[in-house]
């Protein structure tokens, strides 16, 4: 599928958007756990935007792994 981007290898590039937006996607949450006021609705929007984006980056990065295994 995907094995390298302008000659990288595309693995640890991709492996960056789960790492750093499932934690970010959490941290937001909490946020908007606590800032329950009407005009945050926009925050939980894109909370819910970085946790989608995070949850189907894992798949890209998981087989480009794999094609760097092999």
């Amino acid at each position: 599928m995907l094995s390298a981007i302008s000659a990288i290898p595309a693995h640890p590039l991709l492996v960056h958007l789960p790492v750093v937006g499932i934690p970010a996607a959490a941290l937001l949450a909490s946020i908007a756990v606590f800032l329950q006021s009407p005009r945050f609705g926009r925050f939980r929007v894109a909370t819910t935007g970085v946790a989608i984006i995070a949850l189907i980056s894992i798949f890209p990065a998981r087989m480009s792994g794999g094609e760097l295994l092999a």
